[in-house]
């Protein structure tokens, strides 16, 4: 998040402000800071979850390019619950399942559920679980071997360089050699000098 205020344009009880400049639309961190400090009159202040235990057997079901479908056991009294995807909250569903769509291809997300009473006090989050949507799309990088060891997409050992991932060798550790290297799949390179 950048320099400036939080605020969450709407009208939920978690939503407050209006965004411009040094006012960002990400939370109502006046909401949270109320609750921090117990002067919203709840007696959940500082953070402590609702009555709702956090929900149990949170994993990672089926997971497409965009998509990832989560499931866990249901919460006696649990009107609803509260998904969130890295922290933040990426949804709300009445059954002990939720699909999030709209992802990166080939990138990994920590996902955590909570338990919404009737009342809207929300209950304890469950530990965290971690999921990567499918797929990837490939993307070349031409350079000398100094070049892709700065930038992470090989190493050097004992003169030598070699692409990160496959281990393949490409020769000396140096500004004079210069090989393609492909990318196939996060942190995984293959040398691609014949095309790519």
């Amino acid at each position: 998040m950048a320099h400036g205020l939080a605020v969450d344009p709407g009208s939920g009880p978690e939503q407050c402000g209006t965004a411009g400049t040094y006012y960002l639309d990400t939370i109502c961190s006046s909401y949270h800071t109320a609750r921090f400090w117990r002067l919203d009159g709840g007696d959940n202040g500082g953070e402590a979850p609702g009555k709702l235990p956090a929900p149990t057997g949170v994993t990672v079901g089926t997971t497409t390019d965009t998509s990832v479908s989560l499931s866990w056991s249901a919460v006696p009294g649990a009107a609803s619950y509260d998904v969130y995807r890295g922290g933040m909250k990426a949804g709300t569903t009445t059954r002990p399942s939720y699909t999030d769509t709209g992802l990166t291809v080939g990138t990994s997300y920590a996902y955590t559920v909570a338990a919404v009473d009737a009342a809207g006090a929300v209950g304890a989050t469950s530990s965290s679980v971690t999921a990567t949507t499918t797929g990837y799309t490939p993307t070349c990088y031409t350079a000398s071997n100094y070049q892709h060891t700065s930038a992470g997409r090989a190493y050097q050992s004992g003169g030598q360089t070699y692409a990160t991932g496959s281990g393949q060798a490409m020769g000396l550790y140096n500004t004079f050699v210069t090989h393609t290297l492909k990318q196939t799949a996060p942190g995984h390179y293959v040398v691609a000098d014949t095309g790519c």
